[in-house]
């Protein structure tokens, strides 16, 4: 009874680590506190892609660190690093400082990703509620989108008092979620004389997405969704600049989302169970391409839908994708897996911000962003649709060998 009870108790820590974890009182002003340090917007530039390409390079052999070593354990480094970007922040005093500060926090976020959620999902595991992980995860991703809008809207009166201040309470919400952390027990796979190499645990996740290319499908169509629907997300604003509407009611547009799709993410697990999996996964697919045509028409008001629409749908369609995915991976390289996803979600995105921000300044994105967005969806489904269709014949098959 002592063992069932830790692991739920990993489950309600995992929602405090998710408070506490997600209190970037800096994420929305971060920049202006640059340009009042003196630094250009193309400086600013190239500390973004420092943290960019820190996730590119990292987040493999940071999810291989989660499988040998421990979830927990990747977990706490992954606050540490992110700490020591806060703290850079704060004393940083010339750009190569600033630089060291910006990879350390890409580098801390790599560690966080895929470790969270296997450390969530096999949690439930063991005590034999992985079926419903999607409620779980849905609840998960809602309180981490309304700690970050509130503590986004929060910055500002930090910010108030003093640049210092919004650092400082950063740190102490991530001293929080490192002392929760301490809290979690370990999901293990055996003794510690007995855990796999990083050679070996890199090896078993390559023969598995070799000998499963129905669920490495599925996983190529689940990053490509999420790094063009993220890209978009980051876009809109600039879309919606160009399109006349003035800054506070971009904020406010933001402020709504972020409630209504803590809501839709809570909410996730219900619609899957009415509907199935896989028709909440393919309607999604097809809702997105559909709405990312009205990007093209460039119409304010068919603009403003699909920033909604599309930015609902994705927190509906991660928790239920993210339930898929971890019941076809094996535990003992989950964390190393589900990197392997978020390296091509963070690919996805690393080709496409130079491009649109390229094309952005020169003929606006809506028109690339339409295309890129609709033609994305077709490649998504037809990824999900070869995975079903290869779950129903593996499933046929397996009747037809138990039928006397």
């Amino acid at each position: 009874m002592t063992t069932i009870r830790s692991y739920q108790y990993n489950v309600n820590f995992m929602f405090l680590i998710a408070f506490f974890g997600n209190g970037f009182f800096e994420r929305a002003i971060w920049m202006l506190y640059l340009v009042e340090k003196g630094y250009s917007l193309l400086q600013i530039g190239l500390l973004q892609s420092l943290v960019n390409i820190s996730m590119f390079i990292c987040e493999i052999p940071s999810g291989v660190f989660a499988d040998r070593f421990g979830r927990k354990v990747s977990l706490i480094v992954g606050r540490l690093l992110i700490i020591l970007y806060l703290i850079g922040m704060m004393f940083s005093t010339n750009f190569y400082m600033f630089a060291i500060s910006f990879i350390s926090l890409g580098v801390g976020m790599t560690f966080i990703s895929g470790a969270e959620e296997a450390l969530l999902y096999d949690s439930l595991k063991k005590d034999g509620k992985e079926n419903e992980f999607s409620r779980y995860v849905g609840r998960y991703l809602a309180i981490i989108t309304l700690v970050l809008a509130i503590a986004m809207g929060a910055g500002g009166f930090l910010k108030a008092i003093s640049w210092s201040t919004v650092f400082i309470v950063s740190v102490i919400f991530q001293i929080f979620a490192i002392i929760v952390s301490l809290l979690l027990k370990e999901i293990s796979f055996g003794e510690a004389e007995d855990r796999q190499t990083f050679a070996s645990i890199l090896k078993d996740a390559t023969e598995f997405l070799k000998m499963n290319g129905a669920t490495r499908m599925f996983i190529i169509g689940i990053a490509l969704y999420t790094g063009v629907t993220s890209t978009f997300y980051m876009f809109t604003q600039e879309l919606f600049n160009q399109l006349g509407y003035a800054v506070y009611l971009i904020s406010l547009f933001f402020g709504i989302e972020s409630l209504l799709s803590a809501y839709i993410s809570e909410k996730a697990h219900v619609i899957e169970k009415k509907f199935s999996p896989k028709s909440v996964l393919l309607a999604s697919v097809v809702i997105t391409g559909v709405f990312f045509v009205f990007v093209l028409i460039e119409v304010n008001v068919l603009l403003l839908l699909a920033f909604f629409v599309i930015s609902l749908i994705y927190n509906l369609f991660s928790p239920v994708s993210y339930s898929v995915v971890n019941k076809e991976i094996p535990s003992e390289q989950r964390a190393t897996l589900l990197s392997v996803m978020s390296f091509i979600t963070s690919t996805v995105m690393f080709v496409l911000f130079p491009i649109l921000g390229y094309v952005a300044d020169k003929f606006g994105a809506s028109k690339l962003l339409s295309i890129v967005g609709f033609s994305s969806m077709i490649l998504v489904w037809a990824c999900l649709a070869y995975f079903y269709r290869a779950k129903e014949k593996q499933i046929g098959t397996e009747e037809n060998a138990t039928t006397p």
